[in-house]
């Protein structure tokens, strides 16, 4: 009972570190899964043969539950970063320098050349809309309208390579937006990653610890009212030979 209760705790705590990303819950998980271990391998200094093969299964279970949430501790820690800081960064560092590339200084000064920076930006802006729509509701559509948006304002970019234009800004630009499409496409995945891990490798890991540390409980309480009932027939018993040694 002891170790089913520490086991839904440290898997509590993992859950609240999935859901929220408090760092002191996966601290609190490394703690009560070093205890939790330890738990599991006295109990198998102990345990009878058919309960060893259970608390057998269940350190497995645990040993892979764990590694598990390492690793998508690991995939939520790099796809914060991700989302909170380097992609807006990179999406306000590829509009700023294509704003003083393209439509500052001794750039192109046409209306009709304006119009096209103007619509590359406004393009920009449409991925990181769609980015962050993404993240926010895990819809995949937003992926591919994120995807369709970096493929126009690639080629809203290229249509700026005129003769009078500074190829070398062209380049530059090409190679921001490919690293911000770069970011994009590793925090999908990590997200992705994320989730796989976290709703089917640890829930199934989490279900089969569960159902063996309940089976082990409910076996070890069986054979403990075993135990009660015959000693209850003995106790019976003495009496009974006690209440008919005294009449005789």
């Amino acid at each position: 009972l002891h170790l089913t209760k520490r086991i839904l705790e440290m898997q509590r705590l993992a859950q609240r570190f999935t859901y929220e990303g408090q760092e002191s819950a996966a601290e609190s998980v490394d703690r009560l899964y070093a205890e939790v271990i330890q738990d599991v391998d006295a109990l198998l200094r102990t345990a009878q043969t058919m309960t060893t093969l259970q608390v057998n299964e269940i350190r497995v279970h645990l040993e892979t539950y764990y590694r598990t949430f390492q690793q998508a501790r690991g995939e939520r820690q790099r796809r914060s970063r991700l989302v909170a800081i380097e992609l807006r960064e990179q999406a306000a560092q590829l509009e700023t320098s294509i704003a003083e590339r393209f439509l500052g200084g001794d750039a192109n000064t046409s209306s009709a050349y304006q119009l096209r920076v103007m619509r590359l930006l406004n393009t920009i802006l449409q991925v990181e809309k769609n980015a962050y729509r993404y993240f926010d509701k895990l819809d995949s559509v937003y992926i591919d309208q994120a995807r369709d948006n970096f493929r126009q304002a690639e080629a809203l970019l290229r249509e700026l390579d005129t003769p009078d234009s500074h190829h070398d800004h062209l380049a530059q630009s090409l190679t921001a937006l490919e690293t911000y499409r770069s970011l994009f496409l590793e925090a999908v995945q990590r997200t992705r990653g994320y989730l796989y891990l976290v709703n089917v490798v640890m829930a199934a890991e989490a279900n089969e610890i569960r159902y063996q540390a309940r089976s082990i409980a409910a076996r070890l309480n069986a054979e403990m009212q075993g135990i009660e009932e015959d000693i209850a027939t003995s106790l019976r018993q003495v009496i009974s030979s006690l209440v008919i040694a005294a009449v005789v």
